[in-house]
């Protein structure tokens, strides 16, 4: 099309769906996030203090695993977060989950020895 309007989106049932919908006008080569200017309710985002190290590791986004995300049973929980943005300079991730959806993940400061583990899911492995 010689120049681009929008695009409308419709969900058939009342299951949610997350994610973006990006556009290109080069054939390809470069895409545009679009912006919902309609009727949107934004994902729920929670943000996360990871350090500035683990965070510049994770701006290209994807999904981390937190371990021992719930105190009360003391055992191995796991639950996987898709990043919705990283601020580096602030060492924060932000995930598109309610808070509650995390539990009460241990600190290193509320629980010494099962303070919760973070790990990137898209980490290139070479052998």
């Amino acid at each position: 099309y010689p120049s681009f309007v929008g695009v409308q989106v419709r969900n058939a049932n009342t299951n949610a769906w997350g994610g973006s919908i990006e556009t290109s006008t080069d054939s390809g080569a470069s895409h545009t996030t679009m912006v919902c200017s309609d009727g949107c309710v934004p994902s729920p985002r929670t943000t996360l203090k990871v350090g500035s190290d683990a965070a510049n590791c994770w701006k290209s986004l994807g999904d981390i695993l937190l371990t021992n995300s719930n105190q009360l049973s003391r055992s191995d929980n796991q639950i996987v977060l898709t990043l919705a943005s990283v601020d580096v300079a602030a060492g924060t991730v932000s995930v598109m989950h309610k808070k509650s959806d995390l539990g009460n993940p241990y600190t290193v400061t509320s629980e010494p020895m099962m303070a919760s583990e973070v790990a990137s899911l898209h980490r290139p492995v070479r052998f």
